[in-house]
């Protein structure tokens, strides 16, 4: 009955849709039949693993909804193989969760599956294991589980790779000097910083400097817009702010992205105009391990695309 159902879902329409690996194979209808086979011999042999759910793992809704969508994603991208634990998910949501109503769903299934969500992972590890043991014996379908394994080892090999370069880069942080960071901080931000404040001595109140202090106080984590027309003083109210959260104590790099020349195209040309020695990166992530660094941008709208076609600034910096 089980291979049947499988069968069924296999040669409907659209099955093949999408599906990269095997698609050849699936014209003929012996490999169609050695398939569904491997699957439902898979959920029987799965089943022990969750007794109490065996009338459920051989019904229609769970083949069409849960089986027949992991092998087609299978199929599709080997590089993308099924997880235990969405498999799991989905059950719950297709079974547990219309009967879940005060309680969570874990204890839905519990009381009325008389089951488990470890269960459930047991379930479909086991039956991934023996579908991937079975395709590897198959006579249709050795090939399309060759790719799958070939990919998860990628995959590993990747993941590895993406660990010892995080390693790595956590070593060039220990090496960075937080003083000096903070030393190359005020360096890059001198521009801003000198910027006028004053218009002929006279120095110009800005209730929004006490505003965005506070915001910054308030809020370690987070960004901000500041906008206004132009002429009205974004950037003095930038030069004091740099002014006001260095004298505080704060970590700042607070850059003038129209000072910045149009021919930048990296960020190593943007440190090496701020006179910075270190990546400009490296040094926010290592002060930041410690406390909260404030990155202040003026003239952003100025390198925008509307404004400088001819630079690539505003997306640096971005």
């Amino acid at each position: 009955m089980l291979v049947e159902l499988i069968m069924g879902a296999i040669v409907k329409e659209g099955f093949s849709a999408g599906i990269k690996h095997g698609k050849g194979i699936l014209a003929k209808r012996e490999a169609r039949q050695e398939l569904a086979q491997i699957c439902a011999a898979a959920i029987e042999a799965a089943i022990p693993k969750a007794p109490a759910l065996a009338e459920d793992l051989r019904s229609e809704s769970f083949v069409k909804q849960v089986i027949i969508p992991a092998l087609q994603s299978s199929l599709s991208d080997p590089s993308r193989l099924p997880d235990p634990k969405a498999l799991a998910n989905d059950f719950v949501n297709m079974f547990v969760r219309q009967f879940t109503k005060n309680d969570c769903e874990n204890e839905t299934l519990r009381s009325l599956f008389q089951s488990s969500r470890p269960e459930l992972l047991l379930f479909f590890e086991a039956f991934l294991d023996s579908l991937r043991s079975a395709l590897w014996q198959s006579k249709h379908w050795r090939e399309v589980a060759h790719e799958q394994t070939s990919s998860e080892a990628l995959n590993n090999t990747r993941s590895i790779l993406r660990l010892l370069e995080g390693q790595a880069h956590d070593r060039k942080l220990d090496d960075i000097n937080i003083d000096d960071a903070r030393l190359q901080a005020r360096q890059g931000s001198s521009e801003l910083r000198q910027w006028p404040t004053d218009i002929f001595g006279a120095k110009i109140p800005r209730s929004a400097l006490e505003s965005l202090s506070n915001l910054i106080r308030n809020n370690p984590c987070g960004t901000t817009l500041l906008i206004g027309e132009a002429g009205s003083g974004k950037s003095a109210l930038m030069a004091d702010l740099t002014a006001l959260l260095e004298d505080a104590g704060k970590a700042v790099f607070a850059l003038k992205a129209d000072m910045l020349s149009e021919t930048v195209t990296t960020l190593q040309a943007i440190e090496d105009e701020l006179g910075l020695t270190k990546s400009i990166v490296d040094q926010i992530t290592a002060l930041s391990r410690n406390e909260p660094v404030v990155l202040l941008i003026d003239q952003l709208d100025a390198v925008s695309d509307v404004m400088d076609r001819s630079s690539a600034r505003m997306r640096l910096l971005i």
